[in-house]
């Protein structure tokens, strides 16, 4: 299983490098969008919803059309509660509807590398996650985000379905 952890860390960093290098003759100009904030992750078999943090990092490499954009995404987010703690780390593709110029919802969809732990116990698994959220544009730098995702982690005997929520900042790097 430590395997695991490597490949999801060396995952996540290409994905991140990917989002930060994209290539120079993507068609949009737009920046690097950055975000952090704060969220809840709750579990089927958890016993309660564990408070975290999540921050992200993408890049729009393609625009499909005048009303979306696609764009590579890295995560990483940790909660921990009672003892319990839960690593991510994702890497995917979001869509997102630029048309409306002030709220733009986004549709997501990550892989990547789960790590939990409470007390010795400890684990490394795959982990899916569909989601969507918005950004509600405060200016042409600075965005509010909220969000909610539903994690799908694959154990060797199982799995089990959370909930993620998660409400913060996003900002633009670099871009016109």
């Amino acid at each position: 299983m430590r395997n695991w952890t490597v490949k999801g860390i060396i995952f996540s960093l290409a994905v991140w490098a990917l989002a930060v290098a994209a290539p120079a003759s993507a068609q949009d100009s737009d920046g690097i969008l950055i975000s952090a904030g704060v969220g809840l992750l709750k579990f089927d078999h958890g016993v309660d919803a564990s408070p975290g943090f999540s921050g992200a990092v993408s890049k729009t490499i393609k625009t499909l059309g005048p009303q979306m954009k696609l764009a590579v995404v890295g995560d990483v987010a940790r909660y921990s509660d009672k003892g319990y703690r839960n690593l991510l780390y994702q890497g995917g593709l979001r869509v997102t509807a630029s048309r409306l110029t002030r709220v733009q919802p986004f549709g997501q969809f990550l892989a990547g590398v789960e790590q939990s732990s409470f007390g010795d116990q400890k684990a490394t698994n795959a982990v899916f996650t569909g989601g969507a959220g918005v950004d509600v544009l405060l200016n042409e730098v600075l965005r509010v985000r909220a969000q909610a995702d539903i994690p799908v982690v694959k154990y060797e005997d199982g799995r089990d379905t959370g909930r993620r929520f998660f409400v913060g900042l996003a900002f633009t790097i670099g871009g016109q």
